[in-house]
């Protein structure tokens, strides 16, 4: 697409940038935070404080969703969160690579921990088509709403190609509901058989990707 998710990091495309994107058809409003009963946390307040303006994503977890956006979508494969655990060999893991993949986080929502796609597939370029609006469109958002869950589930929602959604305990078996902000969940237990990965959720733990950049 010749506007994406790298005009956010003020890298030309096509003579255009992110913020000719700024408001644009599509982007949403409301609560910024994770609906449907998802994460939200005290970070939310102080990433909206410090939003920076146009031509710059603010946090670290900003620029992996938009760099690991775009490589996806580029030159397909996989991509995966470093706060993954392998437990099995993905080898064993049955999908169609055809399609895009997404794991699920619970039983409605899919995530970027762990996706997949062949290269240029349609529902990344929607992706990366998308984020620029959102990102600018909802100053002082929190990621979740803006290059996170909510982008994706937005895309899924007008989606009209197949796409495949991995059972929460193939790369999901804890929830981060189950641990409070700094805590270390306790990985060291029995699996579903399915599982190949473990979300270790490190961004709660240790907020690392919560840092504004030049921090």
């Amino acid at each position: 697409p010749d506007v994406g998710g790298l005009a956010l990091l003020g890298v030309r495309r096509g003579g255009h940038r992110g913020r000719d994107q700024d408001a644009a058809d599509g982007s949403r409003s409301g609560d910024l935070g994770r609906d449907g009963g998802h994460e939200r946390g005290g970070e939310q307040g102080r990433q909206g404080r410090r939003q920076p303006g146009a031509d710059m994503v603010a946090y670290y977890t900003h620029v992996a969703d938009v760099v690991d956006y775009e490589l996806v979508y580029r030159y397909g494969g996989w991509y995966f969160n470093t706060a993954l655990k392998p437990i099995k060999p993905l080898a064993g893991l049955m999908y169609n690579k055809h399609q895009a993949a997404f794991a699920m986080e619970d039983d409605v929502h899919a995530v970027n921990m762990a996706m997949y796609a062949p290269r240029s597939n349609l529902v990344f370029e929607k992706i990366v088509e998308t984020l620029p609006q959102r990102y600018f469109g909802m100053p002082g958002a929190y990621m979740n709403a803006t290059t996170g869950v909510q982008l994706i589930m937005s895309v899924l929602e007008h989606n009209t190609v197949p796409v495949t959604l991995f059972h929460r305990d193939i790369f999901n078996p804890i929830h981060w509901s189950q641990f409070g902000y700094g805590e270390v969940p306790d990985i060291d237990r029995d699996y579903p058989a399915s599982t190949v990965a473990v979300h270790e959720w490190l961004h709660r733990t240790n907020q690392r990707g919560q840092r504004v950049l030049g921090d």
